[in-house]
């Protein structure tokens, strides 16, 4: 408890140094300090006249003033108050002229540290309370000298007893008239050889009041040495005051442990929060055990519910002479408790109580690990009512734990608690932002492909990743053979299952189908299941096994099995995620399914589309019996030229549709004037030239054959603009056209007609080339003078 209030006023210019000891003041339980800080001589005078503060804490070089005469004016201002100097490493000499002068002690501020700091407070306090009550004393000495707490005598310049005071007499047990004319050591020590660190002759010399701590027998005394001198400065005497301050050793000793337990505390406090791993949580911790408190026997093992075991996060153990020794060490720590109620660390994770065993030998929840240990504290690691592990601290003593032990040890457990609580909310948050982005990733795939072995890829990467669990496969449905069938498995090291062909209700795999149920198989090893017919599965070694079915707009599409190579149990958070992937690899199943449907209903309607217009073309070569198969072959050799100009494969379709159609206007063109085995009249040209206009009118409100319209529309346009029936000029007509027009010219040049016989090859070939940059494209031209070349 801090009982008392101390004020401070530190006199320092160093902001480093004056910040680092209000942290010191500002930590200590001893008492409550108030600090006041300046940095320069006059503020802190001025700062004197307002009040007297209990210490000054006093640095000798500031800005206004430096050395010795810092401490004269701070002392004649408030002689009453003490006063510690602080000084540097190589600036002592000030600070001890300083000291001889009247203050009460100096610092070197490398070497300060919070609890020296706080003693030497005390310790100045005190000596300036003693220096108080010497001078009330010698005020009032007839009637204080004998009544006088403190062991008091005057000293003659030959260390000889000139009188002392009761206690005295009492603490020495010797009357007044033993000691009168003794040598003082004699009576404190019992020889007259003073001891070391008696400042005697260095009083000679400073001609200044010293102090010094003796101790004889199990009683510490600190000593005031008060020198007198004659007129002539010679030494005539001594007034020594020896006060007991054993108990207050005894209480800085104290407080020196607990500060160190508090450094500890604190480190550890600063080293475990900024880990986010358990092992490295436990390994930190157990560190500073091994390392700061010097316990050598000591483990934490922290406990995990939703598999109901205990872990060995880290330990520490003497005599361990190298690694093999320590793996060895290792492995039984590990495997000696593992479930609750195993050992006294079981216990404690079971019963969330601590347990300080003064003689493990006659508990008999205590499970001998390592041989010679005798005593032991097992703490409970505690997060929100909820045991979360065990920090055991063992030993080779009998009743080797205090109670300040315990506290220790329980603070430790707190702060890993703490930590280990932490990093699994982490580690749970992680999980579950992992498990969202991996359905979010599934989600994408599922919009964004219909390639269902993609998406059971990436669902089976999310499974095996997510849970832990050794490998993992879905069986499809078909829904026509009413079988179950491999679709696409991760982490198999073999065939096995490959080959799967189970029907609905065969097996368990076949059960969980066809009841729409999970199915859980703890140990395959010990079932007969029709796993185990496939010659080749028992290699796996695989012991536990789920089936969850695959379900979606309630039809079966699948299963999605789930195999381990040791005991595995699905916690409540796993199956969820799972149920869920189940859900979303349904639905991508469903979809895909639904997709290769519709595709195949898509091609068997392409195909009935283009038998049709196959029969229209066949239909109208049927009506003019002159260009009977003209059709099929200006197809051909379209599609031919059209690749080798480049035409991507969408766009040939159209074409093929174009180059089939391409006379479909010639539908409505009077018989007489088609079939005329005659030249036409001026007349009957203006109509026949009308059927590509026929064409566009009657294909245009077809929605699918709208992309092939450029042949049967412009295909008897030309180069230089005289062609119809728009008289489109250069590239205004469609590429499309252009090749066809060629072909269409070049096919009727070769084939007999019943107004002449068909051209030879070379001079249709020179017709051709001769309207190029005329009727025809001289790039196409150019293209398919070389195909029919090649060809020939």
């Amino acid at each position: 408890m801090k009982e008392k209030l101390i004020r401070v006023l530190l006199l320092e210019d160093n902001p480093g140094d004056w910040r680092l000891f209000r942290e010191y003041l500002r930590e200590t339980d001893l008492v409550r300090v108030e600090l006041e800080h300046t940095e320069l001589l006059k503020t802190g005078i001025q700062r004197l006249t307002q009040g007297k503060p209990d210490i000054i804490l006093l640095d000798l070089g500031l800005p206004d003033s430096q050395g010795l005469e810092t401490f004269t004016k701070v002392n004649s201002r408030a002689p009453e108050v003490p006063i510690i100097i602080l000084t540097g490493f190589g600036n002592t000499e000030h600070a001890i002229a300083a000291v001889k002068d009247g203050a009460q002690d100096y610092l070197i501020k490398g070497e300060i540290s919070g609890g020296l700091l706080v003693r030497a407070i005390l310790y100045a306090l005190e000596r300036k309370q003693a220096e108080k009550a010497l001078v009330y004393a010698a005020a009032e000495w007839s009637a204080t000298f004998d009544a006088a707490g403190d062991a008091i005598c005057l000293l003659n310049n030959e260390k000889r007893i000139l009188r002392a005071n009761r206690a005295m007499t009492e603490w020495f047990g010797m009357s007044l008239a033993e000691m009168i004319g003794k040598d003082c050591w004699e009576v404190v020590l019992g020889t007259n050889k003073p001891p070391q660190n008696c400042p005697i002759t260095r009083m000679k010399k400073s001609r200044k009041r010293e102090n010094f701590e003796l101790v004889v027998g199990a009683v510490t005394f600190d000593v005031m040495v008060d020198p007198t001198f004659d007129e002539h400065g010679s030494l005539i005497g001594a007034v020594y005051i020896l006060r007991d301050i054993t108990q207050r050793k005894q209480a800085e000793e104290e407080i020196r442990l607990r500060l160190s337990e508090l450094e500890v505390l604190f480190t550890s406090s600063q080293s475990i929060s900024q880990s986010l791993q358990p092992k490295e949580i436990g390994k930190k911790i157990i560190e500073i055990i091994s390392g700061r408190l010097h316990w050598h026997h000591a483990t934490l093992r922290q406990y995990h519910p939703e598999s109901d075991s205990i872990e060995l996060l880290a330990f520490v153990k003497s005599g361990l002479e190298d690694e093999a020794d320590r793996l060895a060490a290792e492995e039984r720590f590990k495997t000696s408790i593992t479930q609750p109620g195993e050992g006294f660390a079981g216990w404690v994770i079971q019963h969330g109580q601590p347990v300080n065993c003064k003689d493990v030998s006659k508990d008999p929840r205590y499970l001998e690990v390592e041989s010679g240990i005798r005593s032991g504290l097992y703490i409970p690691l505690k997060a929100d009512e909820h045991t979360i592990g065990c920090l055991s601290i063992e030993s080779e003593q009998l009743d080797a734990f205090t109670e300040t032990d315990e506290w220790l040890i329980t603070t430790l457990a707190a702060q890993a608690a703490s930590a280990l609580e932490n990093a699994r909310l982490f580690e749970k948050t992680s999980r579950q932002l992992r498990k969202t982005l991996a359905l979010r990733e599934i989600d994408q795939a599922i919009v964004g492909s219909v390639n269902l072995q993609r998406i059971l890829e990436i669902v089976l990467k999310h499974v095996v990743n997510e849970t832990g669990v050794d490998a993992a496969v879905i069986l499809l449905n078909d829904p026509h053979e009413k079988v179950l069938k491999y679709g696409l498995g991760k982490g198999l090291q073999t065939d096995a299952l490959q080959f799967t062909r189970l029907r609905l209700g065969d097996g368990y795999v076949g059960q969980a189908a066809l009841a729409g149920k999970t199915i859980y198989i703890p140990n395959l090893q010990t079932r007969m299941t029709d796993l185990l017919h496939s010659p080749t599965f028992s290699l796996e070694g695989f012991v536990s096994y789920f089936g969850i079915p695959l379900i979606a707009n309630t039809k079966i599409m699948g299963v999605l099995e789930i195999f381990h190579r040791s005991p595995f149990k699905l916690g409540k958070e796993r199956f969820v995620f799972l149920e869920m992937l189940a859900r979303q690899v349904a639905i991508a199943i469903d979809n895909a399914t639904l997709y290769k449907d519709l595709e195949q209903s898509n091609l068997e309607l392409t195909l009935a589309y283009d038998a049709t217009i196959e029969g229209w073309s066949h239909a109208l070569d049927l009506r003019d019996k002159e260009t009977e198969g003209h059709t099929l072959r200006v197809t051909r050799i379209t599609m031919d030229l059209a690749q080798l100009m480049g035409i991507g494969e969408v766009e040939l379709f159209n074409i093929r549709r174009g180059a089939l159609l391409h006379d479909i206007g010639k539908m409505g063109v009077p018989d007489e004037i088609l079939l005329k085995p005659g030249k036409l009249t001026d007349e009957e040209w203006v109509i026949m030239r009308k059927h590509p206009t026929f064409a566009y009118d009657l294909l245009l409100p077809i929605a699918y054959l709208k992309p092939a319209l450029d042949i049967p529309y412009c295909h008897h346009e030309k180069w230089d603009g005289t062609g119809y029936p728009r008289g489109l000029q250069g590239e205004q007509i469609p590429l499309a056209a252009r090749i066809f027009a060629i072909v269409d010219v070049w096919d009727a040049l070769i084939s007999d007609r019943p107004y002449r016989k068909a051209w030879p090859y070379k001079k249709a070939m020179n017709y051709i080339s001769k309207q190029a940059g005329t009727h025809f494209d001289p790039e196409v031209v150019n293209v398919f003078l070389k195909q029919v070349i090649n060809e020939k």
